[in-house]
C-alpha cells in the first residue's frame, strides 16, 4: 500500500513487514517495525494505509487498526538545535540537574560532565576519571558540582578553578543515587551502606541506633527543611531528620498490612503545596501524610499504578509530569485530566531512571537518556481527557471518542 499525507510526504507499506516514512524528495526519514526500538508497532501484518489530516491510519491482519500523529513533534532534541551541540547526541545521560542561571549540569556514561548554557547556546566539558556519573548536585553557595559514581569516594569540581576534591570516602565501592547538602553538612547515601552526613572537617555525625541504619541502599533522596526523605530499595521510606539526628523506616507492607506489593520506592518528590509523592517499584504513585505517614495510592485513574516510572516532577503552572520508559503524561496535582507524549511526537526510548528535570527559568523540561538530551516547551502541550497523539488498537475506544 502507498499513501501521501498533507504535506507531500509517503508512506509505504512494503514485503518486509514495515511501514516506510519518505520525504517527497524520497528520503527515508522514519521505519516502523514491530522491532523498532524507537518507532514500534503493534502488528507486522499491515494491509492497508489511510492519510487523513495530520493521521496516518493502518489496518492489521491480527491486531485491528491503529494511528499516529504526523503533525510537527512536540519534543525535540537539543544537539539538533545548534551544531556545537552535537556531542550531546552521542552520550548517554545518566543525570541532570540546575546548576547556575541559564545552566544545566549533564552527567554522562562516558567520563564527562556537560554544563549547557541555554542563553549563550555554549557547552562546557569536564573529563572525569569515572565513568559512570549517576548523580550530580549543584552546591550554588560555593560554585561548585558534587557528583557521584560507581566508586569509594564521593567527589566535587570547582566550578572557579575546575580543580577536582575527593569530600567523602567510602569503606567500599558503591554507586551513588541521593546528594545534598546545607551550610555545615554534606550528605550522601552510596548503595547498600546507609545514610552518611559529612562535616566540612569530613566527621560522619550520623548515630547508628539499629542495625539496619547501616546499610539501607538508596534511590532516590529529597531534602526539605529539617527533613532528609529516602527512597530505599527493601527499606520503604526513610526519613532523618537533621536537628534531632532522629532516623527512621517507614514500611509500605508487612505482614498485617496487604495495600502493598513491596517496599521499594523509587523516587520520591514534594509538590508545591508540601504534598510528598513517592513512585512505588510495583504500586505505582503513592502520596504521604507527614503527619501520621499514612500513604494512599494516587492516579488510579489514568492508570499510574501500572506503569514504572523514571521521573515525576511539578512545573510552575501546577501540572504534575510523569516520565516512563515509553512516554511522558501531564495532569493536574489532583491527577483527573491527563495528556500523553509518546514517540509518535518524538520522545525517544531508553530514559534513564531520574535522568530528567524542570528548567525554571526557560519552562523547558529536558529528558536525558541513551540518546543524549531531549526537550520539550511544556505550556504548548494541551491537557485533555482523551488525546489526540494516543495509538488506537481497540474499537470501542474510537466508538466512544466518535460519541
Amino acid at each position: 500500500n502507498l499513501e501521501k499525507d498533507s504535506k507531500g510526504h509517503i508512506w509505504i507499506v512494503d514485503h518486509f513487514n514495515q511501514i516506510i516514512h519518505f520525504s517527497s524528495d524520497i528520503k527515508v526519514l522514519e521505519t516502523y517495525k514491530v522491532t523498532s526500538e524507537s518507532h514500534s508497532i503493534p502488528s507486522n501484518q499491515i494491509n492497508c494505509l489511510y492519510s487523513e489530516n495530520d493521521n496516518i491510519w493502518v489496518g492489521t491482519m491480527n491486531q485491528g487498526f491503529f494511528r499516529f500523529n504526523i503533525s510537527p513533534k512536540i519534543v525535540k532534541y537539543l544537539f539538533k538545535e545548534d551544531p556545537g551541540l552535537n556531542e550531546l547526541g552521542k552520550v548517554q545521560v545518566l543525570s541532570m540537574t540546575k546548576g547556575k542561571q541559564n545552566e544545566i549540569i549533564i552527567g554522562t556514561s562516558n567520563h564527562t560532565i556537560f554544563i549547557y548554557n541555554e542563553k549563550t547556546r555554549k557547552l562546557k566539558k569536564i573529563i572525569t576519571e569515572e565513568d559512570n556519573i549517576y548523580r550530580v548536585y549543584y552546591e550554588e553557595k560555593n560554585n561548585k558540582i558534587i557528583y557521584g559514581t560507581y566508586s569509594t569516594q564521593l567527589k566535587s569540581i570547582d566550578l572557579n578553578t575546575f580543580k577536582i576534591k575527593n569530600e567523602i570516602t567510602f569503606p567500599f565501592a558503591s554507586a551513588v543515587h541521593g546528594i545534598t547538602s546545607n551550610d555545615s553538612l554534606i550528605f550522601v547515601a552510596p548503595w547498600s551502606q546507609g545514610l552518611i552526613a559529612n562535616d566540612r572537617y569530613g566527621n560522619n555525625i550520623i548515630k547508628i541506633t539499629e542495625p539496619w541504619q547501616r546499610d539501607f541502599s538508596t534511590l532516590h533522596l529529597l531534602h526539605d527543611g529539617d527533613i532528609i526523605w529516602l527512597a530505599t530499595y527493601k527499606n520503604g521510606v526513610v526519613s532523618y531528620n537533621i536537628r534531632t539526628n532522629e532516623m527512621k523506616s517507614h514500611l509500605l507492607t508487612d505482614q498485617s498490612n496487604e495495600r502493598f506489593l513491596s517496599n521499594q520506592v523509587d523516587i520520591i518528590t514534594k509538590l508545591h503545596n508540601g504534598d510528598i509523592l513517592i513512585c512505588t517499584n510495583e504500586d505505582g504513585v503513592c502520596s504521604i501524610d507527614k503527619d501520621n505517614f499514612t500513604i494512599k495510592k494516587v492516579g488510579k485513574n489514568i492508570g499510574l499504578d501500572k506503569l514504572h516510572i523514571k521521573s515525576i516532577f511539578e512545573d510552575s503552572e501546577n501540572n504534575v509530569w510523569i516520565v516512563t520508559e515509553q512516554k511522558i503524561i501531564k495532569t493536574d496535582i489532583n491527577f483527573n485530566n491527563y495528556t500523553e507524549i509518546t514517540f509518535y511526537d518524538g520522545l525517544f526510548s531508553g530514559i534513564e531512571h531520574l535522568a530528567s528535570c524542570f528548567q525554571k527559568e526557560t519552562n523547558k523540561i529536558f529528558i536525558g537518556g541513551q540518546q543524549g538530551v531531549q526537550f520539550l516547551i511544556p505550556f504548548d502541550v494541551i491537557t485533555n481527557n482523551n488525546p489526540n497523539n494516543v495509538v488506537i488498537t481497540d474499537l470501542r475506544i474510537f466508538e466512544k471518542k466518535i460519541e
